[in-house]
């Protein structure tokens, strides 16, 4: 979603003003999940198509009534990474910052990092030759009987 809003500004803001205008009539802060999803799907059509927001709203529905979501705490904070973000571009107009930021969240998002695949062959290594040690890799269990008899 940040990356939508960045693409699109304009989207973006026209989305929350339609919001508070057109659906949140009592301001409480509340809205249907399908009318904000409608939204998101008609003002970045390309960026959505072919992906679900279902699992990405869940976790703002209201514990009283599911159909509902706080669209102000999904406002508020996508609002802040992508002015984190922008602020960042305007650092360093490069983009050097931004594509070490995206490495580090990719290695953050991904476990299987080099480190980490060296340490899965390690485990697996040690595995097989478990497996291949008499008595199925259970040496402790061997060496219990052997002390108790």
């Amino acid at each position: 979603m940040i990356n939508c809003a960045i693409s699109n500004l304009k989207n973006w803001t026209d989305i929350w003003r339609n919001v508070r205008f057109q659906y949140d009539f009592d301001k409480n802060g509340f809205v249907s999940v399908d009318e904000l999803t409608d939204l998101f799907f008609q003002y970045y059509p390309v960026q959505l198509q072919g992906k679900s927001m279902s699992n990405y709203l869940k976790e703002f529905t209201s514990f009283y009534d599911e159909t509902l979501l706080n669209y102000k705490v999904i406002k508020d904070g996508i609002n802040k990474e992508v002015n984190l973000r922008l602020a960042e571009m305007k650092a360093n107009p490069t983009g050097e910052a931004a594509r070490k930021s995206e490495i580090e969240k990719m290695k953050e998002t991904n476990p299987l990092t080099l480190g980490n695949l060296s340490r899965l062959q390690e485990v697996r290594n040690f595995d097989e030759s478990m497996a291949q040690t008499p008595g199925g890799g259970d040496q402790m269990s061997g060496m219990k009987s052997e002390r108790m008899s």
